[in-house]
């Protein structure tokens, strides 16, 4: 149904809405038309509240339309409009780093505010992705030294961008951790969100996930699925300043078993949490 030039915000929310409730569903669909309106065109939710009026140019009709095309290909609303949400800021995302999720941001909440008082802490994130995790904790913890690596370049250039827009200054290197080593009391803080999808998992995904985010960010094989915990628990025992701490994000199905890791490890203050949802989610371990 083509667009009318002159509507109003709520009746554009509505028809947008309606083109995708057979998508996502209605509630995902009313939560998607809210992104894309203010992404794209700046449309926020008090000017549907208002009935704003609007007059869309003929080119402010051609984005939508392009826009609600991608969306009913199941592509996220967030490579749509360029951006994705986190701790409070927006972060630039594309096809080469996952979209930053409300897990890994209670993983920083919780980095944060184990922070008894500000100090000069230095801190590695390994499988950077986007920089959402060492951007957001530089930008809410300044006198933190934050590092982040990633083996892939394009996705180190994507966190490049977002730490040059947001005013962050965080170091970030192209490296393979299934091959580097950490230099010995290097850190206080070492952190990763790691592959942790396993390939048999994927019948279980969603398009919009399994055909937008990169692969290489997602799954690791299922006769070792632990491989990247393992490598870089192993690395921080001795990559870790004394009393330093290794946060991981986790898959829901291992809890247990890296929580068994790093006590084989001879970590301590061992600690396994659960997200929002009630699902296992993070891990930290202290050396000694």
């Amino acid at each position: 149904m083509p667009i009318p030039a002159i509507t109003s915000a709520d009746k554009l929310f509505t028809e947008v809405a309606n083109q995708l409730i057979l998508i996502c569903g209605a509630n995902e669909a009313q939560s998607i038309t809210g992104y894309l309106l203010e992404g794209v065109l700046g449309i926020t939710a008090g000017d549907r509240l208002a009935k704003k009026q609007l007059e869309l140019s003929e080119d402010d009709r051609a984005t939508l339309d392009e826009a609600v095309k991608r969306l009913k290909n199941e592509e996220p609303v967030q490579h749509v409009v360029g951006y994705g949400w986190f701790y409070g800021r927006k972060f630039f995302v594309n096809k080469d780093v996952l979209i930053p999720r409300p897990e890994t941001e209670e993983l920083v909440h919780w980095i944060i505010n184990s922070q008894k008082k500000p100090t000069k802490i230095s801190l590695l994130d390994i499988g950077t992705g986007s920089g959402c995790i060492p951007i957001s904790i530089k930008l809410e913890m300044p006198t933190f030294q934050c590092e982040g690596w990633d083996v892939s370049e394009p996705a180190l250039a994507v966190a490049r961008k977002n730490a040059g827009r947001l005013g962050a200054e965080v170091h970030f290197k192209q490296v393979n951790i299934l091959e580097a080593t950490i230099d010995k009391g290097a850190f206080d803080i070492i952190v990763s969100n790691p592959p942790y999808v396993r390939v048999s998992e994927k019948p279980l995904m969603s398009k919009n996930v399994l055909a937008f985010d990169p692969s290489l960010a997602l799954f690791v094989g299922d006769n070792d699925p632990l491989i990247f915990y393992k490598r870089i628990a192993t690395l921080a025992k001795t990559g870790l300043k004394k009393e330093g701490w290794l946060y991981f994000e986790i898959n829901e199905a291992f809890g247990p078993e890296i929580k068994d890791l790093l006590d084989s490890l001879g970590y301590s203050q061992i600690e396994l949490r659960q997200d929002i949802n009630g699902k296992d989610r993070m891990v930290r371990g202290q050396v000694g």
